[in-house]
């Protein structure tokens, strides 16, 4: 009887066969286990290993592809074991990796990572510590979150969501650091944070946080962390339009003080101080600018299309006053300098008492001055008043011609623009303190019929000249 031979090659290949079918069936025996004692074993090494108080779901499938892992669906997890009425996450889908080296065992199980999808997390002023306290631990395994919400909630009303596209939590071995990396949404706009907890140095935390759209990016170093983050000091450094503001603050027993160093914004040197009382909020603030480049602000796009967004809204809790006290004007031919002040209130901006010098003939005065969304649209509405002290000169400003002028010293208006749509409108109007009300109807016919747009033309000193002239020839007929 003949042998059969085999060769080489096909020997190779069919105990390659067998290797990969041991293999595989070696990956399924966790389908084997005890189910029901499985979910046991997870939740106490999630809760051991992880420091995390989860609710695992009874239905648990075993995955081979494309590592091993068991999926679980509408699991629920706490900030506290003892407090299982707050549930700080609805986890729709969830992904728990196990070892290959240790899965013939059921009693040996060990967990690699986590996977969380699709979920939806709950944090408030009461549990946020929860993040803070992981953060600060050393864990041996990562987190990952994908495709998931974070909502922020005083009490049982939403401040603030953000959508998660990409969250991982590690701990880097070599360099000794809990690590996060997360990619998400805020404002509708996209932005990426970096956290690191330094182990080598038990009080430093640096943070990176970018707004690419917005050319806006923060850096933050916090040391010298005292009593669980009761007191500490940092240093966080702003880039935004080429600019660069950095701050030192002091915070102690929810009083935060902050002062500027070496920032500069266009080049020009910006000082600043103030503080921030969080029981009840308040923000205060002492602002000094050397050169002010309201040109370069008004083409913000970023900013203008959050401004007239039907989102645009300040928070009702959001209390506020700064005073910004401004040296100068970049290349503006009308200010000289000027006091802004800027008051945050119940959901309105207001601008009250806000003062700018004009050049060589008088200033202008800004009261009951309010910036603030209306059924979608953002609203600017103020009473103005125009002081002018040299006419001469004014009239000279605008190169108005000799046979329009005539001599007046004050006009009052109040003006109400709806920066959304670009219109705007005078409701009242005064020269010298006489009513001029028959001044009104052929006033915004040149305001609104004029292709003159106050957002779009700030810089246009051409398109500002004409504009006024027009305006001026129309109320020196009256």
């Amino acid at each position: 009887m003949n042998k059969i031979k085999i060769s080489l090659l096909n020997k190779l290949i069919i105990l390659s066969i067998i290797i990969l079918f041991s293999f595989l069936f070696y990956l399924s025996v966790p389908a084997l286990y005890d189910y029901e004692r499985l979910q046991n074993q997870l939740k106490l090494e999630l809760s051991n290993k992880f420091d995390l108080n989860i609710e695992l779901s009874k239905n648990i499938k075993y995955r081979i592809l494309p590592s091993p892992h068991f999926e679980l669906v509408d699991s629920k997890l706490y900030s506290d074991p003892n407090l299982k009425s707050e549930i700080v996450g609805d986890l729709k889908n969830m992904k728990i990796y196990i070892s290959i080296n240790k899965i013939y065992s059921q009693n040996n199980l060990e967990i690699k990572n986590i996977l969380f999808s699709k979920s939806v997390f709950n944090f408030n002023k009461d549990n946020i510590d929860f993040l803070i306290s992981n953060l600060k631990k050393k864990p041996s395994k990562k987190i990952i979150i994908k495709k998931s919400k974070f909502f922020f909630k005083d009490k049982d009303k939403t401040i603030v969501i953000f959508p998660i596209s990409h969250l991982i939590f590690n701990h880097n071995k070599k360099k000794h650091t809990n690590e996060v990396k997360l990619n998400g949404l805020a404002f509708n706009s996209k932005f990426y944070l970096n956290i690191i907890k330094e182990f080598k140095d038990e009080k430093k935390i640096n943070f990176n946080l970018k707004f690419p759209s917005a050319n806006l990016s923060f850096k933050n170093s916090i040391t010298n962390i005292k009593n669980g983050g009761e007191k500490f000091k940092s240093l966080l450094t702003v880039n935004f339009l080429g600019s660069e503001v950095k701050t030192e603050f002091n915070y102690d027993n929810n009083l935060l003080k902050f002062l500027s160093k070496k920032s500069k914004i266009s080049n020009n040197d910006l000082k600043y101080s103030g503080l921030i009382n969080f029981k009840p909020f308040y923000l205060e603030s002492d602002i000094n600018i050397e050169k002010w480049n309201w040109v370069k602000i008004l083409n913000n796009d970023y900013l203008i299309s959050n401004l007239l967004s039907s989102d645009f809204a300040i928070h009702k809790n959001f209390n506020s006053k700064i005073k910004i006290k401004i040296d100068s004007f970049f290349k503006n031919k009308i200010f000289k300098d000027g006091n802004l002040n800027i008051v945050t209130e119940n959901g309105k901006i207001k601008f009250d008492n806000t003062y700018f010098e004009l050049k060589d003939f008088g200033n202008v005065i800004f009261t009951d001055c309010t910036l603030f969304n209306l059924q979608g649209l953002t609203i600017f509405k103020s009473n103005v008043l125009l002081n002018i002290n040299k006419s001469k000169k004014f009239y000279n400003a605008f190169q108005v011609p000799i046979s329009n002028r005539k001599e007046i010293k004050k006009i009052n208006f109040v003006i109400k623009s709806n920066l959304s749509s670009n219109t705007t409108e005078i409701l009242d109007i005064k020269i010298d303190s006489k009513d001029k009300k028959e001044l009104l109807e052929n006033l915004n016919m040149i305001i609104n019929n004029n292709e003159f747009k106050i957002l779009e033309n700030t810089s246009n000193w051409i398109e500002i000249k004409n504009f006024i002239n027009e305006l001026i020839k129309e109320i020196n007929l009256v």
